[in-house]
């Protein structure tokens, strides 16, 4: 695998895969054209950072997932960002 790719990222659409990408830039180009039309490039970004896993709020069928891939076996640091404590 190559080591500078940091995740995978995933727009399923009805409970199907419709893009996949390691790059979020290519990513969001291959997103629909209606979803791209509500938001841009920068919101993804946002979002990502925010949160490995978010519904798109334009329409709640789209689910959008960064799947982070682990640097070093650093499965702690990884378990903690998937699931943050409150």
């Amino acid at each position: 695998m190559n080591k500078k790719v940091s995740g995978i990222y995933v727009a399923i659409f009805e409970e199907r895969v419709i893009t996949i990408d390691t790059n979020l830039r290519k990513f969001y180009n291959a997103l629909p054209t209606d979803v791209k039309s509500k938001r841009s490039y920068d919101y993804f970004s946002r979002e990502f950072n925010k949160s490995l896993y978010f519904k798109f709020k334009f329409d709640n069928r789209y689910s959008l997932q960064k799947i982070e891939l682990k640097k070093d076996n650093d499965v702690k640091g990884l378990e903690e960002k998937q699931n943050p404590q409150p």
